[in-house]
């Protein structure tokens, strides 16, 4: 037998109250044919008539909170689904009106109470659909039963509290009640992605599709949606993309599959692609907040919940920006995120990244510190505050976000990595060496247990490394640095086999053959690092050191210039370039260096030193003994710069002032 439309509905409702305009009962029917319909306006004068009629009816009531729901009054809505309570409690639409305002303003815990109080009333009444239309499960047929209704809505909640054990406790009871109601499996699908269950939600997502097959004017974008970042999970993009694609074909104004797309693309770092993407999935949001039409949830993994679309294509879209070192666009779209959402965290720290990536490590701190605010308890935020005030030289601070890191998890070994890292910035090498092997038996014990690996970061490396490999590069620089050179080579060796297609091992290692005077080795690991990365400026700077200790000066100075171009704000390139320089007597050129190495770095002593000499060589006297007097004001024990302060007085004819300084250097 045919289904009735809604249009057919609303006629038959609207000769109704025709034929009885003072029963409450005909108005509510009309109200409900309204709502039904989507015409929420009309739906509330009727349902507002009914009431005036029968102010005892809960019918009215209930149809009206969903009419309140839609149209985004939630207080009103919670004031009716109150009322209903009141009224019947024994009804449990009015309980479950009343767990969807719960659930829209966060409140999850009274939410589920309230589900729960809907599902007992439900489950003990056979006529179990009641007279409510489930507004709080907008895409499931107006048959389903609202004790089903009352489940798929409280897994949403489990969902939003990561309790995912219970969340499929209820959906899967919500598939047998209705096997043949595609939302069942679409939310059991969601609940995998969460969890990283990524084989279940393909499978549910392709029951999904199948059932929608026999919904004729229904659209499986959602389970389109699901399956294609159940394929990204896996790493297939192919799949991943093509099931967005599908879903544009569908609706090609639904922001959500443009969204989708845009992020297989991001993944395969087609970034130009990706922002053309997420470009029209902001477009088509904005023309239904424009229309007033319902808009897409977004999804991002440092958001606990689905949040606006906008949000989410503009947060990632700032990313792509920032991956192809826009910082600009990257801040203006941050920026509109932190607009929309002030209270998530994610927007946060997203532009305190960009801040990093500009090296405005202030305000970098400032936003960590909003997001810490707004989620005093996640780590990912403390580590990342902690690098950021690393990278501003404020070891101490950065040490006690490593310290609470430890607090909120002493069994990761993030943390224990992090706080090294601040006692190698302080020189003391013991502890961190201590720390870096706590990290290291850390990660090794997570391993063995099977617990997914942590990720380690360098600052030369590329993408995130392993953490074992993270933590024992960093603890052979300190072994390195306190001439424990057999102990450095035993970790970077573990290094290099651990990563071999990892330039910085091979970066590493050359540094410590050269320390060691092994130049042979270092040039050959260098080599090595260049083959795998030729813009690699560590392993160009330690060639070049090789080069000049064996005074091959053009080869030193050709890959000190190498390494300007790629770090043009290495002052000690600048510097051994200079002294480079200096040795082929081109004194001009070496002062140019000097120049720059100290505008770089104002503090450096021996660069003054070297500029002092290279000007004394010149005979600009005068000139040098103020570089002389300056790296004296920086280090008073340098003994070469009294030595040639006190020849170049001499040569001023000065012979005072000389005797002093030689009496000073002795």
């Amino acid at each position: 037998m045919p289904r009735e439309t809604p249009e057919k509905r609303l006629e038959e409702t609207q000769e109704l109250v025709a034929q009885q305009p003072t029963n409450a009962r005909a108005w509510a029917m009309r109200g409900r044919a309204f709502l039904l319909n989507g015409q929420f306006g009309e739906a509330l004068r009727d349902l507002g008539e009914a009431i005036r009629l029968a102010p005892d009816g809960p019918q009215a009531y209930s149809l009206r909170a969903s009419a309140h729901f839609f149209i985004g009054d939630a207080e009103s809505a919670m004031a009716d689904s109150q009322k209903v309570i009141e009224l019947a409690p024994a009804r449990p639409d009015g309980w479950a009106h009343r767990a969807y305002g719960h659930s829209r303003q966060g409140r999850y815990d009274k939410a589920v109470e309230d589900y729960s109080e809907a599902i007992r009333l439900a489950a003990a009444d056979a006529g179990g659909c009641g007279a409510g239309i489930p507004v709080y499960l907008r895409d499931a047929p107006e048959g389903i039963r609202q004790y089903a209704a009352a489940l798929a809505r409280r897994a949403d909640c489990f969902l939003a509290t990561r309790d995912y054990d219970r969340a499929l406790q209820d959906l899967d009871n919500v598939v047998h009640q209705h096997p043949s109601w595609p939302g069942g499996y679409e939310r059991r699908a969601r609940v995998h992605l969460s969890k990283g269950d990524y084989e279940s939600a393909l499978a549910d997502c392709a029951t999904a599709i199948a059932l929608y097959a026999n919904s004729p004017g229904a659209l499986p974008l959602r389970a389109y949606a699901f399956r294609s970042r159940a394929h990204y999970g896996i790493g297939n993009t192919e799949r991943g993309i093509a099931d967005s694609q599908k879903i544009i074909e569908l609706a090609p104004t639904f922001p959500g599959g443009w969204a989708q797309r845009a992020h297989g693309h991001l993944v395969r770092r087609e970034y130009d692609q990706a922002i053309r993407d997420y470009t029209e999935a902001i477009r088509l949001d904005a023309d239904d907040a424009v229309h007033d039409r319902p808009r897409a949830p977004g999804h991002l993994p440092d958001a606990a919940q689905p949040i606006g679309m906008d949000t989410a294509a503009l947060a990632l879209r700032a990313d792509c920006y920032g991956a192809l070192n826009d910082y600009d666009r990257a801040l203006q779209d941050i920026n509109n995120v932190v607009a929309l959402n002030p209270s998530w965290p994610g927007g946060y720290v997203r532009r305190a990244w960009v801040h990093c990536c500009k090296r405005d490590y202030g305000r970098a701190v400032a936003d960590y510190t909003t997001a810490i605010r707004l989620h005093p308890n996640d780590p990912h935020i403390y580590w990342s505050r902690s690098a950021a005030y690393y990278l501003m030289g404020n070891a101490e601070c950065g040490m006690a976000d490593s310290q609470r890191l430890i607090e909120l998890g002493p069994a990761v070994p993030t943390g224990w990595a992090q706080r090294a890292y601040g006692r190698w910035l302080q020189r003391n090498y013991d502890q961190a060496i201590k720390d870096y092997t706590e990290a290291i038996r850390l990660d090794g014990e997570g391993a063995a247990q099977g617990r997914t690996p942590t990720l380690g970061y360098l600052a030369d490396a590329v993408d995130a490394i392993g953490l074992e490999t993270s933590a024992l590069a960093n603890r052979a620089d300190c072994f390195a640095a306190l001439n424990d050179y057999d102990r450095a080579l035993q970790d970077i060796n573990n290094v290099v086999e651990l990563n071999p297609s990892w330039p910085g091992g091979f970066e590493r290692r050359a540094s410590i053959y050269r320390q060691m005077g092994n130049y042979d080795r270092a040039l050959a690991d260098c080599a090595t690092a260049l083959c795998l990365n030729p813009n690699s400026p560590r392993a160009l700077w330690i060639r070049a050191a090789v080069h000049a200790h064996f005074l091959r000066e053009d080869e030193a100075i050709a890959d000190f210039t190498e390494v300007i171009r790629l770090k043009p704000d290495d002052s000690s390139a600048y510097a051994n370039r200079g002294l480079a320089y200096a040795r082929k007597r081109d004194f001009d050129q070496a002062i140019e260096d000097y120049t720059e190495a100290v505008r770089l770095n104002p503090t450096w002593a021996e660069a003054f030193e070297h500029r002092g000499r290279a000007r004394y060589r010149i005979g600009d006297w005068t000139s040098a003994i103020s570089d002389f007097t300056r790296s004296l004001e920086l280090k008073p024990d340098l003994k070469r710069a009294l030595e040639f302060r006190a020849l170049a007085h001499e040569s001023l004819g000065d012979y005072a002032s000389a005797t002093e300084d030689r009496l000073r250097a002795d």
